[in-house]
């Protein structure tokens, strides 16, 4: 009999290993679907809200107000100890000033969400984290 497999997310993997390396037996570990898989997105594929702000961007970068953008680059770690936590900001953003933003661009805002944001602006205060929501074909910046 063949075993079944699941397609995990980074995040998903690293929390079996961790189970599996404290002790865990392997039939205990429930994985759940996430909203993302439920949805049919993929790793590093953005929605249709993040292609709009990434064409915003690209207006910007044309206009020579943005130097470079990337989306999901890099993982932010906001909490240490023994429940680390980690923050996946949608857009690094270097403008022409030399300034640093991250954007996070939301339909709506969990509170989960938003706690982890403000989390990770105290966390690094050499950054600006701004949350992105499109009302109307108009863009809604909040600073964190």
């Amino acid at each position: 009999m063949k075993p079944k497999t699941a397609n995990l997310t980074p995040d998903q993997l690293e929390d079996v290993r961790r189970k599996l390396a404290s002790g865990v037996a392997p039939d205990a570990i429930v994985l759940t679907r996430t909203q993302a898989a439920r949805k049919g997105a993929k790793l590093g594929e953005m929605n249709w809200l993040e292609t709009a702000f990434a064409k915003h961007l690209d207006t910007q970068k044309a206009a020579g107000m943005v130097v470079a953008w990337h989306y999901e680059c890099f993982r932010m770690r906001i909490a240490f100890g023994d429940k680390p936590a980690w923050i996946k900001v949608d857009f690094f953003v270097l403008y022409s000033d030399g300034s640093i933003r991250l954007f996070e661009t939301k339909g709506f805002w969990r509170e989960a969400a938003r706690l982890r944001i403000k989390v990770a602006a105290g966390v690094y205060p050499w950054a600006k984290f701004i949350g992105v929501k499109r009302i109307k074909q108009e863009w809604i910046y909040e600073q964190f």
